[in-house]
This record gives structure tokens, C-alpha cells and sequence, in this order.
């Protein structure tokens, strides 16, 4: 409730709080067997599994795609608006407060390209892209990567407006604030 207070009041246009979920095992996990389902329930997401020791395991399956490199071209996704695999999924494409949202993350990518001195462009409209049981509204950005490192290109756009809000300086500060945990 405190997030929508501070979209609400005009401190934030955007925020995203983060759930952290803990599962405890009895038998231990089989890491190999994990991806698999994710690759099979999750198809298209990326995918990722990092094993800290044997006690800890992080593993998601995200269909964000920060961006990737191919032949001297950087492509982003922008992804934000979220609902159920089902008849909801084309409410999305005519929900103002989803439509706002997702813009809010285009802009924003598109910008921070831009600063960088690149020429991005992107689709007209959101598309519908479905992963696993949930689908989302998806733009895709491209430009040319005019020599830019992609690990710099990678530190101007994270976290997007989709992960943490926006403005992102002042989203970060409140998401400390408000988050019990450390992202």
C-alpha cells in the first residue's frame, strides 16, 4: 500500500516491490532437473541457476532480457504490464494503467540509449509475448552498439523502470526503505 501511496502522491511515477521467497528442502536439489522444467515450463525466459554453496540455491526464470549483442546491434525488451495466460491477456493491450506503465519503461530504455549517443528504435505498439502462465506486453528496442561496451550499456539501463521504478534514483532510495531484504 505504501507503493501506491507514493505513485499516488507523485513521489514516484513508478515502483516495484520485490517478493523473496525462502524454501526450505529436505532432500537436496537437483540442479540439473530444475532448469530442465524451467526451459520446458518457461519457454523463451532466461533462465538462470547460481548455486552459492550447498545450502544455497538463486535460480528465476525471467522474461526480461536486459539486452544482447548480435553483428554490432543491441537489442532491448521492454516488458511491463503483467497478467494471467487467458481471456486477460488481451485486457493488456487496452489497459490504460498497463499502457502508461510499459511506456514509462520504453521511454526510459529508449532514453538512456540515447544518451549514450546511440539511435534507438522500437515498435509502434506493445505486443503481446507469453511466458509460461503469465504474459506481458513486450516492445522491442534496437540499435546499433557504435562501439559501446555492453557492459557499460548494461549499467545505464539496470535497473529498468520494469525491476525498480521510476525515477530510479528516487524508486532505489524508497525501495531500501520499504524492502525487508537486501535486492
Amino acid at each position: 500500500i505504501r507503493g501506491i501511496d507514493l505513485v499516488n502522491n507523485d513521489q514516484v511515477q513508478k515502483i516495484v516491490l520485490a517478493v523473496r521467497q525462502c524454501i526450505h528442502l529436505k532432500d537436496p536439489l537437483d540442479p540439473l532437473a530444475l532448469l530442465a522444467n524451467l526451459r520446458h515450463t518457461q519457454k523463451g525466459s532466461c533462465r538462470f541457476l547460481w548455486e552459492c554453496n550447498q545450502q544455497e540455491v538463486f535460480f528465476g526464470a525471467s522474461p526480461e532480457r536486459l539486452l544482447s549483442l548480435t553483428n554490432g546491434k543491441i537489442h532491448c525488451d521492454a516488458l511491463a504490464g503483467t497478467a494471467n495466460n487467458n481471456a486477460n491477456a488481451q485486457s493488456l493491450l487496452q489497459s490504460e494503467k498497463d499502457l502508461r506503465e510499459h511506456e514509462l519503461v520504453v521511454s526510459s530504455i529508449t532514453n538512456q540509449l540515447a544518451k549514450l549517443g546511440m539511435k534507438p528504435s522500437r515498435t509502434i505498439r506493445p505486443q503481446l509475448a507469453h511466458y509460461g502462465q503469465l504474459v506481458h506486453l513486450h516492445t522491442s528496442i534496437k540499435t546499433k552498439s557504435n562501439g559501446q561496451q555492453l557492459l557499460h550499456i548494461a549499467d545505464s539501463l539496470h535497473p529498468t523502470p520494469a525491476v525498480a521504478g521510476l525515477p530510479r534514483r528516487e524508486a532505489m532510495i524508497w525501495l531500501r526503505t520499504l524492502e525487508p531484504f537486501e535486492r
